[in-house]
């Protein structure tokens, strides 16, 4: 007893300008935070924005800021976070900020708040991410469907890439009219009509300091899982024995749609993968040459509701066709996708771009993480008649669970599948 009042009684006194930094959350916290506002967004429907500032040089990832830098920013951060709002680390030199309840002209208006109340004549460079996305204009459609190397193939990419980072206060940027800014940014009008700001202010938040166009970032991107280095190297040697020890099929099953059927042997066709990325996929050919151009004529036979399209005897499938479908032969090409870093071999079925973006905004969540050959949906039973918002929450389910145990057992149960073994 003696020695905890001596310890209390001798306790030097606190700093008068120390910084708590309890309102500030982990990474994994921090991530986890994202997870539950997301889930909170779909079932209400509001959205809510992420502000990530960036607080090192983003092309080297050292930080060039001393501890008083970082004291001071933390110092004017934290009153104006409300209490329904969040702060944490995205990474060690990034931090986040979740604004609920708020869209782009809101984190924008926090911006403005945090830049006028700070007074600091170096401004932060950030990102702005909005869930679930309002719009992404052309220029975003282009990164997102540019594939490998775009800036929304992974969260580290995306967070590193100091050219689409937004600059705020730039001096030389703040001199150009509000004229000329509205001419490039679709962005500063939609501020302009829900915000009361400066001009000089207006430049400062939507121009990039060499005149680059700024861009919002949808959150999905964000949220990507990584994949796990044990996945990977399933895959791999996967993909590579499979090819191998399925070669005579794989040569047989070619020259017979050849020989059966006039046109290609093989069906390309661009699917939404991880992250909103898109990939061409490759099947065998089952369909005759203009199913695509006929599918119109069947939307009204659709068996599979929801925005995916299926149908048992699809009058597009040959002969031929038909055979390699029900032993999903016409799946094996995709193992060059798995082998290519595209698909996995477990993980939610990737859909053509026009039923991906069919869906609703909860079911995307099937967009974290990378698509696969095979999942729990799979390997049910009738599982054409299972409704689409199921399948769905069957995708979620295993994203959430994913384990090197669930893998190998859907891997197994998928083979037993389509040679009919039953309890496997």
């Amino acid at each position: 007893m003696f020695a905890t009042l001596h310890s209390w009684w001798t306790k030097p006194p606190s700093r008068p300008d120390r910084v708590e930094f309890d309102f500030l959350h982990s990474r994994t916290q921090f991530r986890a935070l994202l997870d539950v506002e997301r889930m909170r967004s779909d079932r209400s429907g509001r959205c809510f924005s992420l502000v990530v500032f960036i607080l090192s040089e983003a092309d080297n990832g050292l930080s060039d800021r001393n501890d008083g830098d970082f004291l001071r920013f933390a110092k004017f951060l934290q009153p104006g976070i409300r209490a329904t709002d969040h702060a944490g680390f995205v990474d060690v030199d990034r931090i986040g900020v979740i604004l609920w309840d708020t869209d782009e002209s809101g984190a924008f208006k926090f911006l403005e708040k945090f830049n006028t109340e700070s007074g600091t004549d170096r401004p932060e460079k950030c990102e702005v991410f909005v869930y679930p996305s309002t719009y992404l204009d052309d220029e975003n459609q282009a990164h997102e469907s540019a594939g490998p190397g775009s800036p929304h193939e992974t969260t580290d990419s995306l967070l590193r890439d100091s050219s689409d980072s937004l600059a705020v206060g730039s001096t030389a940027v703040a001199q150009k009219t509000k004229a000329s800014v509205l001419a490039r940014q679709a962005t500063a009008a939609r501020i302009q009509e829900n915000l009361e700001v400066s001009e000089e202010l207006l430049s400062e938040l939507t121009t990039e300091p060499n005149g680059a166009r700024p861009r919002i970032h949808s959150l999905d991107s964000l949220l990507v899982r990584p994949m796990p280095w044990w996945k990977r190297a399933i895959d791999i040697v996967g993909a590579v024995t499979g090819m191998i020890v399925l070669s005579p099929v794989l040569l047989a099953t070619a020259v017979v749609i050849k020989l059966t059927s006039p046109g290609p042997i093989f069906f390309s066709q661009m699917r939404i993968g991880r992250g909103g990325r898109r990939f061409r996929i490759h099947k065998f050919r089952s369909m005759i040459v203009d199913a695509e151009d006929q599918k119109k004529q069947l939307l009204d036979r659709n068996e599979q509701d929801g925005p995916a399209f299926k149908i048992e005897e699809d009058p597009r499938v040959t002969p031929v066709g038909g055979v390699i479908r029900a032993t999903s032969i016409d799946e094996l090409p995709q193992l060059w996708n798995v082998l290519k870093g595209d698909m996995s071999l477990v993980g939610p079925r990737p859909l053509p771009c026009s039923e991906s973006d069919a869906c609703e905004v909860w079911q995307k969540r099937r967009l974290d993480v990378t698509p696969g050959l095979t999942c729990i949906w799979q390997v049910q039973e009738r599982r054409n008649k299972i409704p689409f918002a199921d399948w769905a929450r069957m995708d979620i389910r295993y994203i959430v669970s994913r384990s090197l145990k669930l893998d190998i057992k859907l891997i197994f149960r998928t083979i037993g599948t389509v040679f009919g073994i039953k309890g496997v």
